[in-house]
Order: C-alpha cells, then structure tokens, then sequence
C-alpha cells in the first residue's frame, strides 16, 4: 500500500542494508517494444526474462502494455494486483510482484481502460522510478512496453538502459518501428 509511512519504510530498509551511504545495486531495464501490435513483444519479453532465470539471473518481467495487458496470461498465472494497482496508488510496486514459470518474477499489466489518463510524470513516478529500488531483489527488469508511441511507452524507453525493438519482416511492421524510433 502507497501511503506517508513509505518514506519510514524505505529509511528501515536504508538502515538494514547498512544506512545511507551504502552503494545500492540497481537492476538493468530493458524494455521491449515494437512500433505496431501483433508483432510479439510480450513473447519476447517472456522469453527474455525466462532466458535471464535460467542463466541464473534474477529476473522481473514488468507488462507495462497499455493496451493489451497480457503477459500474465502467458505465464499462466492469476493477477492478483497489477500496473493499475500501482498507478492508483493501491499498491506499491514490490507489492504486486509475484512469482512466475521458469523462475521469473511478473508484474502483471492493466487491462485496457478507456478512463486511464495518466500522465507520463504519474507514470514514471509511480512505475518506473520504483524500479530502480528492486537491485536487491532483481539483476534484470524486463519491461513488456508493448507498441505505439502513447505515454507509457515514451516512459519506459526513457527509462531503459536498453531498447530491444521487435519487428516482422513486413512493411508495416519495419515503418511502425521506424517511426516508434
């Protein structure tokens, strides 16, 4: 849960890691997009994440898809809270990560809404700044951005230390992804 004892939580754990100057890991981010749907970023995502578990990798996959929320149902597991959760401040973010197959972690995504508004600072703030405090639990976030160029997606390749862009060998497909870039 979001609330005004998240700052008191977080100086708990500074103190159980060894205070405020100790050097804090920070998993990588890569985010997986592509410039039109059906293309497979959340398979790819997937498969990347599970890739990473078992070369011994701590992994998070995170569907953060606006539009077609997923990644869940690929990894066959029951989304007890989600994206949205976070977004609305119903949950923090470690607290709506759950184990997945092939020893992943899943952050599951929002089904589409056509009330979302958030804005790109909400999202960045409530979503992905977070991430960057889960080095002690993850070597790797995997983030499923999906396609298109809406807020989200801008936010999760900003955020990135690396892009993977996916694509068909169709025309639509190579200009959607030129465009995206």
């Amino acid at each position: 849960m979001v609330d005004q004892a998240n700052v008191l939580r977080q100086l708990v754990r500074q103190h159980a890691r060894g205070g405020r100057d100790a050097p804090r890991a920070r998993p990588r981010l890569i985010t997986v997009s592509g410039g039109k749907g059906g293309v497979g970023t959340t398979t790819v995502a997937v498969n990347l994440a599970v890739a990473l578990a078992q070369q011994g990798r701590r992994a998070l996959l995170v569907d953060a898809d606006p539009d077609r929320g997923d990644a869940a149902v690929l990894c066959r597991i029951e989304e007890r809270y989600t994206v949205d959760d976070i977004l609305l401040a119903r949950r923090a973010v470690d607290e709506a990560i759950q184990p997945g197959p092939g020893g992943i972690h899943v952050l599951p995504g929002a089904r589409p809404r056509e009330d979302r508004d958030a804005s790109g600072n909400l999202v960045r703030r409530r979503l992905f700044e977070p991430l960057y405090d889960l080095g002690d639990r993850f070597e790797f976030v995997v983030i499923d951005a999906g396609n298109g160029s809406n807020r989200v997606v801008k936010q999760a390749w900003q955020a990135a230390d690396l892009v993977l862009l996916v694509a068909t060998p169709e025309l639509h497909s190579v200009m959607d992804a030129y465009a995206s870039i």
